[in-house]
């Protein structure tokens, strides 16, 4: 019996209704990539045990679109990452040009240990994953009923609901962040701006393709509606954080807000020519022309933010960290 198997076996113990919903991936073509991400984030949530959040069970959900799930029943939490999230991405990554962007970055890419492919897969597998962790953490309400990483049905607008999701972005973004900075340290004995440059903007341009190819990103923009905030908010809010916390370790001397735009621009750049011309354009597009209603949303969320010890961007900034390793 795998580790899986016995987890999952587990789980249905506890939550017999949830027999149905368990993807066996003994038989998927990809298996090996679901044994790596499962393992993975097992390690992870144990490690991340101090938050309060267990026992705590994860599973793939037999489910083939691209989603994912936090929810607590009784004293217990559930992370579940739909199977198509995995065979989608890893599909996407798997056949992805990267040949393409070599020639623009200075970054020795071969000292990253693996293929500029599978990092930028992990990107986004950790994004999805420390999102629904970090609703974990929060300890909401709505963890009862169950929290979507894309909304399964159109709800009336609820400002907690808005809060908690830029929250559970902010604090994916920052493990995001720690990822990519460990990635440098582990890999790179000594690394330069111009490198710094270049794996935040491959970092930002994977951010940018990932929240608006898959989550609704073609909607008109919206700011105080709906169950969400929009996939243009949410991503330019992630940048930010992403950006503000490199800030932090590298210190302000050396991330600078010249730094940030250069990085911004060529994300801009890696993302028009890796993924899609369409979607950054419309991006820079809107942005522009909706920037001080943007502004003004994301500033009164960041107030109402502010002094709420609930959250878990909060918890993180209290002192409760732990390290970020690849896959």
């Amino acid at each position: 019996m795998t580790d899986y198997s016995n987890h999952t076996d587990q789980m249905i113990a506890a939550f017999p209704k949830l027999k149905e919903d368990v993807f066996n991936f003994d038989l998927d073509p990809d298996n090996l990539e679901f044994q790596k991400v499962f393992s993975f984030y097992k390690i992870t949530l144990s490690e991340n045990s101090f938050y309060g959040i267990t026992p705590c069970f994860l599973f793939f959900r037999n489910d083939t679109s691209i989603n994912a799930k936090a929810a607590r029943v009784t004293d217990k939490y559930l992370v579940a990452i739909n199977s198509g999230t995995i065979t989608q991405l890893s599909a996407l990554f798997k056949t992805l040009d990267t040949n393409k962007i070599l020639p623009l970055i200075s970054l020795d890419i071969s000292k990253l240990g693996t293929s500029l492919n599978t990092v930028m897969l992990q990107f986004c597998y950790h994004f999805t994953f420390y999102h629904e962790m970090a609703h974990l953490i929060q300890k909401s309400e709505y963890l009862e009923s169950g929290l979507y990483e894309i909304p399964t049905k159109k709800e009336p607008y609820d400002e907690r609901r808005h809060l908690l999701e830029l929250d559970a972005d902010a604090f994916s973004a920052i493990s995001l962040s720690e990822h990519i900075i460990q990635l440098l340290e582990d890999n790179y004995r000594v690394f330069n701006t111009e490198d710094i440059i270049d794996i935040f903007a491959l970092l930002s341009a994977t951010a940018f393709n990932y929240v608006l190819t898959f989550n609704s990103g073609s909607l008109d923009l919206y700011t105080y509606d709906l169950v969400h905030p929009h996939p243009i908010i949410r991503i330019s809010y992630i940048i930010s954080n992403i950006l503000s916390y490199a800030a932090q370790r590298f210190g302000t001397n050396i991330i600078t807000m010249q730094l940030k735009k250069r990085i911004i621009s060529k994300a801009y750049m890696l993302g028009r020519i890796v993924f899609s011309q369409s979607i950054m354009t419309r991006y820079d597009k809107v942005l522009k022309e909706n920037k001080k209603e943007i502004e003004a949303y994301i500033s009164h969320f960041d107030n109402l933010a502010e002094g709420d010890e609930s959250l878990a961007l909060a918890k993180w900034n209290a002192g409760i960290k732990t390290n970020r390793k690849g896959l």
